[in-house]
């Protein structure tokens, strides 16, 4: 094996060992979330800045929750209680929120838009990430359940269109992935096998990247509710054809 790939892998499974950040878990998610499944954007993990994320608005904390949604908090956000939904990480950095019918902070509603451009309320209560700015990044510690090559689609909203991508274990795994711009930042789409990637069962930290948005401006431009793993061929069954 030539030297540098040898770095490159001795570098990749140092930080992955040195790796601080934990599972997000709360009365209602144990552990790691797995694949095959939807992994939440929501429920990255623990650890905090430059550790388990990056955003570049830190100082603004968490713009969804108890500064969008109905909370009862102290001075500057703080010691707020609500539903859960509500006050969910309110004391973070990374803007969380959920899916909402008609009343929703002066903006219409969140929307599905469908193939032939027509819409539907969107589920309720779906927590999201969002405002979420380029050179953002969320990791995500996951059990994968069996190894294989996994097809990933995306719901999400983004009013400009940009590139997203992803890491797996602290390594680039799928390049640059194009999503379209849905018109507005509560315009639901769903991205069939937006990529694809080889897992290996066990743990592994994915990182999501929000790499570009398509007009070349920087600000906020996605919200993103989940990644579906779905296997498209078994590494198991292989062997076996």
């Amino acid at each position: 094996m030539p030297k540098l790939a040898l770095l490159v892998g001795s570098w990749v499974a140092c930080a992955a060992l040195n790796y601080t950040g934990t599972p997000y878990t709360d009365e209602r998610v144990r552990g790691p979330q797995e694949v095959p499944g939807q992994v939440w954007l929501a429920y990255y993990d623990f650890g905090g800045p430059e550790v388990a994320y990056h955003v570049t608005d830190l100082e603004l904390g968490n713009q969804g929750s108890c500064r969008l949604n109905d909370c009862h908090c102290g001075p500057n956000f703080t010691n707020c209680t609500g539903e859960y939904k509500n006050v969910f990480r309110y004391d973070e950095g990374v803007s969380t929120s959920y899916t909402k019918d008609l009343s929703n902070s002066g903006f219409c509603c969140d929307r599905f838009v469908e193939a032939d451009g027509s819409t539907k309320q969107m589920p309720l209560d779906w927590l999201y990430v969002g405002w979420s700015n380029v050179t953002n990044w969320y990791r995500i510690t996951v059990d994968v359940l069996e190894s294989g090559l996994y097809g990933g689609s995306i719901m999400c909203t983004s009013d400009l269109g940009g590139t997203v991508s992803m890491d797996v274990d602290f390594e680039s795994a799928t390049g640059e992935i194009q999503v379209p711009s849905t018109h507005f930042w509560h315009n639901w789409t769903y991205m069939p096998d937006a990529f694809k990637v080889n897992l290996t069962k066990g743990r592994h930290v994915l990182t999501w990247h929000i790499d570009s948005n398509r007009d070349g401006s920087t600000g906020g431009n996605f919200n993103t509710a989940w990644v579906d793993f779905q296997m498209k061929t078994s590494t198991h069954s292989a062997l076996f054809v």
